[in-house]
């Protein structure tokens, strides 16, 4: 079997106490043949000086230094500064199974897929095992089922969905060259991972899968994807944005399917943002909640009312208040969850 080069692009920030871990599981790969790019997305911690440690005894270690600008610029350089056939992302704060890359490469080796995804472990910070989110689909796939088993779910939830897809851009191994012209959007601070997902599906033409968890991913309660965002809103209108363009330029034909799944999206955010309203940095009376949850609901995405994610019995509470414009009882329930 040919061994050809992986690149794994590993974008750092401020992640000290966990990026040894990280580095760790992934210099000792049973799959030797790799390059490791670590991007110093501008730390002020001591993550730099630990990775040029490690980088001193191991010459496939190469950091690249950066201002802060977010995981999107620094993961867009990996991208760029790759050498290898194939690429694999990988977060600081999260660590990998010894075996990965080599199960990951002999897959999609012997198949002759374009991306070849893992199942992934979410662990928290005792090391405890939380749940696993599996693989969507089982095997390989080819372009159609693609873009109905992958592509169509990451815009959004619905009923049809077997098993959800997962928006990440971690535990999975791409050719590089179905994504050498795709880059994560870098006006985006959190939902990076759907956009670029979507556009490396929509590149590929066969897609494999192993139901096994080789990534774990660690429950961090710093991370973008875990914190409060007094930004959360805005953030998802941007992504909504981001998806309807694709819609219009790739995906006409799926048109009425894709507008519910988006309007899915729009309305599991407004959900959460009105859920977590108390529990951001910025400080909000009862008053200014409720203008502000008022605000997101007459948002012209919800003319047609308010879809009822079923994420649980405070989600299905809310959505119905939402629905009706019973903005003081849901700013209540809200305060009420702090």
């Amino acid at each position: 079997m040919n061994e050809s080069l992986i690149t794994v692009i590993v974008p750092f920030y401020n992640t000290r106490e966990k990026i040894k871990c990280c580095i760790d599981s992934i210099v000792n790969q049973t799959y030797k043949n790799i390059e490791i790019l670590l991007i110093n997305d501008g730390s002020t911690d001591n993550s730099l000086k630990i990775c040029e440690e490690v980088a001193q005894e191991d010459n496939r270690i190469k950091i690249i230094n950066l201002e802060h600008g977010g995981v999107s610029i620094a993961r867009n350089c990996g991208i760029e500064q790759a050498r290898g056939e194939y690429i694999m992302f990988v977060d600081s704060d999260d660590s990998v199974e010894y075996t990965i890359i080599e199960k990951l490469f002999l897959k999609i080796n012997e198949t002759n897929a374009d991306i070849c995804q893992a199942a992934c472990k979410v662990v928290d910070t005792n090391g405890k095992h939380v749940k696993t989110y599996e693989v969507p689909v089982s095997g390989c796939i080819n372009r159609e089922d693609i873009i109905k088993k992958i592509v169509l779910p990451l815009f959004g939830r619905s009923k049809k969905d077997i098993r959800p897809v997962q928006g990440f851009c971690v535990c999975k191994l791409f050719k590089k060259s179905i994504i050498q012209n795709i880059r994560f959007s870098e006006r985006q601070l959190i939902y990076q991972d759907i956009c670029f997902n979507i556009d490396a599906y929509l590149t590929s033409q066969k897609a494999c899968f192993i139901d096994e968890p080789l990534y774990n991913y660690i429950i961090n309660s710093n991370s973008s994807t875990q914190r409060r965002r007094d930004d959360r809103w805005l953030l998802c209108m941007s992504l909504l944005e981001d998806l309807n363009s694709r819609v219009n330029r790739f995906l006409p034909k799926y048109l009425d399917e894709l507008n519910e799944r988006i309007h899915m999206t729009a309305s599991t955010n407004l959900i959460y943002s009105t859920r977590n309203i108390f529990k951001t940095k910025e400080k909000n009376n009862f008053y200014d909640a409720v203008k502000k949850v008022k605000e997101m609901r007459e948002n012209p995405l919800f003319d047609n009312g308010v879809t009822n994610p079923n994420l649980g019995t405070m989600f299905s509470i809310l959505s119905m208040l939402l629905r009706y414009r019973l903005y003081l009882p849901a700013v209540l329930i809200a305060k009420l969850a702090r």
